[in-house]
């Protein structure tokens, strides 16, 4: 029996490789058909990506500089993903040419929230902490704070309506984003979670830490004062969380561009989880800056490699390419 375990798992990688590399072809294929039989918007399609080159960047000083660049026919793309993956309430709807990358989007929007709501946490119990004077003279102080984001991740887990794996993102409603709710309805417990931790720094013993009423009503102020304020201090958190993404995935656009589908999906390796031992309290793997940005340019970099020369790189009415672009590199689909 284990023999033929052995020749199946074989077969199977072989095959995952020739299909992974076959992924461009295939798609392109089924892609010209449908184009062939009216069942795509392609007139739709181009104006959103030809509009998309044309509106103001002041939220987006890293992209609006590669739009000036020799990237310049990719960037809208990107403009059009990050302006749906940023908004933590009501996003953008999802354009029909993403139907095959939507799912991955919407995971992928919701480790970027997640991001977001941790720093955010993470801010809130430096100010409590200083503000009662327990932050720098505690010795559990940065241990306590490196073991915030797993505990407040465990709580979000928990929640009842996040993301499962039977998620189908066609079906989602934009007025009502999962990872907006996930963070709201568990505010209390967050909050909880902080000023326990807080606490924790005259002893780190979670047994005899409960926290005291004027720590919980100080941590969910500054919460409160974070996440209900779209325009003052959330903002800031999301547009810096914004130029650390763009600035990192556009790294690995550059470099996708020049590889196979075999070759980014190979450089997508998961990173390692922490070592237990070095926490008190268990850790899990959190999302950051990079392994957003690696997922993020896999996704839009095969987009493109689809979409490109039927949609994207025919340049007409409203469009053009700045000197020394890198369309030959874009083109490619090997």
């Amino acid at each position: 029996m284990s023999i033929f375990q052995d020749v199946a798992n074989h077969q199977i990688r072989a095959f995952r490789v020739i299909l992974i590399d076959d992924t461009v072809r295939f798609l392109q294929s089924d892609l010209k058909k449908r184009i062939a039989a009216n069942a795509i918007d392609i007139q739709r399609a181009r104006r959103w990506y030809l509009n998309l080159g044309h509106q103001p960047l002041s939220k987006s000083p890293y992209l609006q500089h590669e739009l000036r660049g020799s990237y310049a026919p990719i960037t809208p793309l990107f403009i059009g993903l990050f302006s749906f993956l940023m908004p933590f309430e009501h996003p953008k709807r999802l354009e029909d040419i993403f139907e095959f990358e939507a799912d991955r989007l919407w995971f992928i929007r919701a480790d970027i929230q997640d991001l977001i709501g941790l720093k955010i946490c993470s801010r809130v119990f430096e100010i409590v902490a200083k503000e009662q004077g327990r932050h720098r003279h505690s010795p559990y102080y940065q241990q306590a704070k490196a073991a915030l984001p797993s505990r407040i991740c465990s709580i979000l887990d928990n929640c009842s309506d996040g993301m499962s794996a039977g998620f189908n993102a066609r079906h989602v409603n934009t007025n009502s984003p999962t990872t907006n709710h996930k963070w709201k309805n568990n505010m209390g417990l967050v909050t909880l979670e902080i000023a326990q931790c807080i606490c924790s720094l005259e002893g780190y013993s979670k047994s005899n830490t409960f926290p005291d009423r004027k720590t919980l009503e100080y941590v969910e102020k500054c919460l409160d004062s974070f996440f209900s304020s779209p325009t003052g201090q959330f903002r800031e958190f999301n547009l810096s969380v914004q130029g650390e993404l763009e600035e990192a995935t556009f790294g690995y656009v550059k470099r996708y561009l020049t590889m196979t589908p075999l070759e980014i999906s190979e450089d997508q390796r998961p990173r390692e989880y922490p070592e237990s031992t070095k926490y008190a309290y268990p850790q899990r793997l959190l999302p950051d800056v990079d392994g957003i940005a690696k997922r993020l340019a896999h996704v839009g970099v095969l987009h493109w490699r689809v979409w490109a020369p039927v949609l994207y790189l025919r340049e007409g009415p409203g469009i053009a390419f700045a000197p020394g672009s890198n369309i030959s590199t874009m083109y490619a689909t090997e």
